[in-house]
């Protein structure tokens, strides 16, 4: 009987450990395997969508550079309003005239009814309403020029207005039979007038937030008070 005991102690510590071990197999390969599995796949599907976004960042920052050029392109067309804007745009349309090859007897310059408000505006007092501020957005500004020339150079000035980069629009033109003809080079060709309403727009950017030192000095400003003569 003392020979057995040792034998069947050891028999059922083995079997023990082959439960054990069989319950450790279970549980790993039914339960944890199962979740190592899971977030395995969830890890090689978000690398997958990484590298995929990763493989778009170039195409991206090619487009951003072509938009880049297409708005710089744009801005030319509509240019910010700044003190040499006007002269700008006169010069511009000398510029055209000139290629064109005709001859400016006579032009006036105007602002639209909405322009010439908002200029009104601000000429206004300071003490006026709110709405006399200056305004933001695009503004039109119109030039009514008297253009003299052979037919065809006329039509050629027509088309290089329109087809010049900056926005210029031909409102209205009229043309109509000279008082006399071409000298010159242009002997023999009947001078033609050109009366043509030309427009175009600027855009008056927003005015920069006031940073806090300008506002102290403001408020510093407003707060002093003319001294009493002696």
């Amino acid at each position: 009987m003392n020979e057995k005991k040792p034998l069947i102690i050891a028999s059922a510590a083995l079997g023990v450990i082959i439960l054990a071990g069989g319950g450790m197999l279970y549980y790993f390969h039914f339960v944890v395997l199962p979740k190592v599995q899971k977030a395995l796949d969830a890890a090689q599907k978000a690398v997958a969508e990484a590298k995929d976004k990763q493989g778009k960042i170039k195409g991206f920052k090619e487009e951003i550079e072509r938009l880049k050029k297409v708005e710089e392109q744009k801005k030319t067309r509509i240019p910010n309003l700044d003190s040499k804007e006007y002269d700008g745009l006169a010069n511009l349309l000398d510029d055209i005239r000139k290629r064109a090859g005709v001859n400016l007897s006579g032009g006036t310059y105007a602002q639209p009814k909405a322009a010439a408000g908002a200029a009104a505006a601000r000429a206004a007092p300071k003490g006026a309403a709110a709405a006399a501020a200056p305004t933001t957005g695009v503004h039109k500004v119109q030039y009514t020029m008297d253009i003299r020339g052979g037919f065809h150079q006329l039509l050629r000035y027509l088309n290089l207005l329109e087809k010049e980069r900056r926005f210029l629009n031909v409102d209205t033109f009229t043309i109509t039979k000279g008082a006399d003809t071409g000298k010159g080079d242009k002997a023999g060709q009947a001078v033609r007038n050109l009366k043509v309403v030309v427009s175009s727009y600027t855009y008056r950017t927003p005015p920069a937030p006031p940073t806090p030192a300008t506002a102290t000095a403001e408020a510093d400003k407003g707060g002093q008070s003319t001294p009493v003569p002696d």
